[in-house]
């Protein structure tokens, strides 16, 4: 949730997403297919993110009682754009805690440095929410990759693997080398080769969607509310507000959806185009093969 003084419009506003996001909670109940995905929109990401969850059936469809959850979020610096919003972060830590979960942690490649000045770190520290990274062989796991094109196997950090839900929590962008950034290549943020996948863009594109066919996500966050849409991943550059959180189980379609937000096609983003292909997800919402698809909240 933001520090900033909560103002009655930004209150009405909640509420509208909030009485879309419970008619769709009991649609859900009433015997409809689940959700995939939930887009909310809004000046207050913490409301956007909770609405587009529960458009989802709650995060109880998600999180259980005594369950460890393992946190992803997307730390690229101070530039504006480029890090996932601390709101965002905060309001699924609660929402985790809000189901029952036993521990709640951003796990993570990237140590302490990495987040100073992105605001997550005091996010997380309000939360009650504490980082992991690898520090020594036994925090790696290692996962074999059936029909990989780069590997055979990836070595992750161990709470990807061990941890019962693993929320992706990306911010949509611009990426010098792969065009755009979201769920699929988000999940390097646990790969142990990081550095060393940067070997030209199809090693990289190949060795992304590889670790997605491996690496479980229970649950996709992504903030799209102020991203950059050039010059990325660390900008400066030119930002854009769609101002929307979207949440959902698809990381293909999701990410085919956001990178619209930038302007970009399916089809011209390989990672997106890839990963449908190898049956990571559906290239857009019409075609998945279960849910209802794509809710969209829209805050007055």
């Amino acid at each position: 949730m933001s520090d900033r003084k909560l103002t009655r419009r930004d209150f009405l506003t909640g509420m509208i997403a909030a009485s879309a996001a419970s008619l769709a909670l009991r649609e859900l109940r009433a015997g409809e297919e689940p959700v995939i995905a939930a887009a909310a929109s809004g000046p207050d990401p913490a409301a956007s993110t909770r609405a587009a969850i529960e458009a989802l059936g709650g995060i109880g469809r998600f999180v259980k009682r005594g369950q460890r959850v393992m946190l992803l979020p997307n730390p690229q610096g101070r530039t504006q754009g480029t890090s996932t919003r601390p709101e965002i972060v905060y309001e699924v830590a609660g929402l985790c805690r809000e189901a029952g979960a036993s521990k709640v942690e951003i796990c993570s490649i990237h140590s302490g440095g990495r987040w100073q000045g992105t605001g997550i770190d005091k996010a997380a520290e309000r939360a009650g929410v504490i980082f992991r990274s690898p520090e020594t062989e036994s925090d790696w796991a290692t996962l074999e990759i059936k029909g990989g094109r780069r590997h055979k196997a990836i070595q992750v950090v161990r709470q990807a693997v061990e941890y019962d839900v693993l929320i992706n929590m990306p911010i949509a962008k611009h990426h010098g080398s792969t065009r755009y950034t979201g769920t699929l290549k988000n999940l390097m943020g646990v790969n142990s080769n990081d550095t060393a996948w940067h070997n030209g863009t199809a090693y990289l594109v190949d060795s992304i969607v590889d670790l997605a066919s491996a690496v479980r996500q229970t649950l996709c966050v992504v903030d799209a509310t102020v991203i950059l849409a050039e010059n990325g991943p660390f900008g400066p550059g030119r930002i854009i507000r769609p101002q929307e959180v979207i949440a959902g189980t698809d990381p293909v379609a999701i990410d085919s959806y956001c990178a619209g937000l930038l302007g970009m096609k399916s089809m011209d983003v390989a990672t997106i185009r890839q990963g449908a292909e190898r049956g990571l997800g559906a290239m857009n919402f019409a075609e998945s093969k279960t849910g209802e698809g794509l809710k969209i909240l829209r805050q007055a």
